[in-house]
């Protein structure tokens, strides 16, 4: 019992508090997404929601990197990406993460103005 007291008495070292400082600002960041990790997003979300590869649901949030066939959307990318995500995703939906990626349909509703150097691709 004392070496398990005197372990949590121990301070944290100043390496590892300054990771946990770095994880807690940056963490919360988002990136605006762009084509092909909004595809590969997608792919593991259709894995895990819907088990499938069918991308129907993300359709109108996928911007060149899809392909449409027999009525239904795919990605053009290899899943073998999304297969090795998907257990992840599956692991931060149970934890109540969000997906606000997937409804930016526009450069507004992405956060970006007008302005912006950054161009948002035509469909």
């Amino acid at each position: 019992m004392t070496v398990t007291r005197t372990l949590l008495r121990r301070p944290l070292p100043a390496g590892w508090a300054l990771a946990l400082l770095l994880v807690v600002v940056v963490g919360p960041l988002v990136q605006i997404i762009t084509a092909q990790p909004a595809v590969r997003l997608a792919q593991s979300a259709a894995l895990v929601e819907h088990r499938s590869l069918q991308l129907d649901p993300y359709a109108d949030t996928l911007l060149v990197d899809k392909v449409e066939l027999d009525g239904h959307t795919y990605s053009d990318k290899a899943p073998l990406q999304a297969f090795l995500a998907a257990p992840a995703y599956a692991v931060g939906r149970a934890l109540g993460m969000e997906v606000e990626a997937m409804v930016a349909t526009t450069p507004e509703k992405a956060g970006w103005s007008a302005t912006s150097d950054t161009r948002w691709p035509s469909t």
